[in-house]
């Protein structure tokens, strides 16, 4: 061993001491590349921040023993800071509090750091393939088996990216926020974190994961993204990305869990949608964020639950802005005491589900081109028309809405297909006459009526699962089910839909938990 290793060996030994003691841990220093934000990830899941995005930082970290992250430029998450090696093809993680790790540079595309050998905790190690991390490149979307501890601060499938950053927890190549497994859902489903509203629907999700510990999910943030027929794009159809990029710039949103807490703010680090001066906006009342909501001035917007029990932003964002793996610490103060918890974006929509045709009752089925216009039928200027009494059983058939590729997980093109999602039927406004709003309707239709003998389909409590996989978008691939419409309408009390009446339909994809991509179209009672 070096001298200086020496040193520092009885450096971080002394320090890991005054730690056990109740002492603050010692500042962990080195150099990080231009641009980029240091972290370090306590095994419990609290996380701490340099305020520095380049150059020599000096972190106190959040306990004695953590990894190391980098966040990027932009804000996403860069991966995970290697620091040793391991048998039988295994990388150390694992870092104790005061340790030197000098230059953090990067080697075949992932970082690594060179701190001495007592600074390593060689408990935490992950599994590699030529000297890599397997999900380090890819934000955790790597094939691996899931054999270790769940929770933002542990590495369920040992991949090298913990729980907070990995978008695929359990190494089974599905989203967390569209895996029903148990074991995949450790961000998105597990129990929701007491004060950020309502959890999964009774029946439609897994419980908890086995091995985390009570507390230990992340907080949770969701894409939102609804078009009415007349401006809905899907790739199927042919998209340009400047077509994306404008419909998510004016309709996107971001759902925000608000966790407990006295005050709770966002740090968004580098992200172009939620930082001063960013284009980022609340949706209710369209002030900045986190200008708007920043009283104190120190960069982090203030949550506060709205009508929904979270925030809803708008993030203003273009299809390279926003993604997964957009890197976020929701920072939470309690009787004057801070909690720090981090979290990532699972996937951002892109474009929403697009109805390729429709059959009302038994007439002949429709066809829908794309681009719709104004005036095509199914908008609100010229609504599908149906029987002006009696049944009105609407099969739709249509094309899953997509995310971008992770081309670093072996995605190829530019958008994926999303599978795993829950096809829902959603009447928010009751039944009124051409131009009035209605008033509230009766909102997803149940199970009675709702089917289908699509197989790629299966009937769940209020929609239908998609039991397919993400995957490159194909125009032969569509997904058909069946409405009773006009029960549904009943089914809330008082409520008909006579004739002339126009109904607004919001054909839904969701996750359990928030995500949702909804294409609207407009069905009227024709006149005797």
């Amino acid at each position: 061993m070096k001298k200086g290793h020496i040193a520092a060996a009885v450096g971080c030994a002394t320090l890991m001491a005054a730690t056990a003691a109740n002492a603050a841990p010692a500042p962990v220093t080195g150099t990080v590349p231009a641009g980029h934000r240091l972290v370090a990830l306590s095994y419990t899941g609290a996380v701490t921040a340099a305020p520095k995005l380049r150059g020599k930082v000096a972190l106190v970290p959040p306990a004695r023993t953590f990894t190391l992250h980098l966040i990027g430029p932009t804000g996403r998450y860069a991966g995970p800071v290697v620091v040793g090696k391991a048998p039988k093809n295994r990388l150390v993680m694992g870092v104790r509090a005061g340790a030197k790790l000098g230059i953090i540079r990067r080697v075949k595309g992932v970082f690594v750091a060179t701190p001495p050998t007592p600074c390593i905790d060689r408990t935490r190690t992950a599994n590699a393939k030529n000297g890599v991390p397997l999900g380090a490149r890819a934000l955790g979307l790597a094939r691996s088996k899931a054999a270790g501890l769940s929770g933002p601060g542990r590495d369920l499938d040992r991949d090298g990216v913990p729980g907070a950053y990995d978008i695929d927890d359990d190494g089974d190549l599905i989203l967390d926020n569209l895996d029903r497994n148990a074991a995949g859902a450790s961000i998105s489903q597990l129990p929701p974190i007491p004060g950020t509203g309502p959890g999964p629907v009774p029946g439609t999700g897994p419980g908890p994961v086995p091995g985390a510990a009570p507390g230990s999910a992340e907080p949770r943030i969701f894409s939102n993204l609804k078009l009415p027929i007349e401006a809905s794009l899907n790739a199927n159809a042919g998209i340009t990305r400047a077509e994306v990029d404008t419909a998510l710039r004016g309709n996107s949103t971001l759902a925000i869990a608000v966790p407990a807490g006295d005050e709770v703010e966002l740090d968004c680090g580098a992200l172009s949608y939620c930082t001063t001066g960013g284009t980022g906006t609340m949706l209710n009342g369209g002030g900045a964020f986190p200008s708007s909501v920043d009283a104190d001035g120190d960069g982090f917007g203030t949550l506060t639950k709205g009508p929904t029990g979270d925030v809803q932003l708008k993030p203003g964002a273009t299809s390279t802005q926003i993604g997964s793996g957009d890197a976020f610490i929701w920072r939470s103060t309690t009787a004057g005491v801070e909690t720090t918890t981090p979290g990532v974006l699972n996937y951002q929509f892109v474009t929403t589900p697009a109805i390729t045709g429709y059959q009302v009752n038994t007439s002949p089925a429709v066809g829908v081109s794309y681009p719709v216009a104004p005036s095509d039928t199914g908008t609100m200027n010229n609504p599908i028309l149906v029987p002006h009494s009696g049944d009105v059983k609407v099969t739709f058939t249509l094309w899953r809405p997509q995310r971008a590729a992770i081309s670093a997980a072996g995605e190829v093109g530019d958008w994926v297909d999303i599978g795993g999602l829950t096809y829902s039927v959603d009447l928010p406004n009751a039944p009124s006459t051409p131009g009035s709003p209605g008033a509230g309707g009766p909102g997803l239709c149940k199970a009675a009526y709702l089917s289908t003998t699509d197989a790629s389909l299966t009937l769940g409590a209020e929609g239908v699962l998609d039991t397919g996989r993400d995957g490159v978008p194909d125009p032969a691939k569509t997904l058909t089910y069946t409405v009773d419409l006009a029960g549904c309408v009943a089914s809330k009390s008082g409520e008909s839909w006579d004739a002339g009446e126009t109904l607004k339909v919001d054909l839904q994809a969701h996750t359990t938990d928030g995500d949702n991509a909804a294409q609207a179209v407009w069905i009227k009672r024709d006149t005797p």
